[in-house]
């Protein structure tokens, strides 16, 4: 590119829409993570600051196939959709409250102080810089806050 193109602000939008268009195509290197709803079921996941090349998403994730292609929610809108999953320290929240025999055993098998996925959005597409851009992308509910789907159905 000469001068006359612009580069310093070219190069960067071009990059993200490149990377966009390639996100569905790439191969990714698996990680294998548990999610808070059913921890007995390792996830495998991969990063998306790895997928967007961008350490301000070093906490979240989303899932892919044994292939490592990034995994399209089938069926749902134009088959572009992900889900975004974040990486959080897991707090016991059934410490105060009476619990029921199965809850006892999933509370059990969470370890306070480890870190699990929790489900966070259903996104199609991985712009911006910050985490409120990824987010301000994601499907929303009726109060207009991020809809948030079942992992495990």
């Amino acid at each position: 590119m000469r001068p006359i193109h612009r580069p310093d602000k070219v190069l960067n939008p071009v990059r993200g829409l490149l990377r966009e268009e390639l996100m569905s195509r790439l191969t990714f290197k698996l990680e294998t993570k548990r999610h808070v709803e059913n921890a007995e079921i390792p996830l495998l996941v991969v990063g998306q600051d790895k997928v967007t090349n961008n350490t301000a998403f070093v906490n979240y994730s989303s899932k892919v196939r044994e292939d490592g292609n990034i995994t399209h929610v089938a069926g749902f809108g134009d088959d572009t959709y992900v889900d975004l999953y974040e990486l959080r320290e897991y707090k016991d929240m059934w410490m105060f409250s009476e619990m029921q025999d199965n809850m006892k055993q999933q509370a059990e098998m969470l370890q306070p102080g480890h870190k699990y996925l929790f489900t966070v959005a259903r996104i199609n597409r991985l712009p911006g810089t910050t985490n409120g851009e990824l987010l301000s992308i994601a499907m929303r509910n009726d109060e207009g806050n991020p809809k948030i789907f079942p992992t495990f159905e």
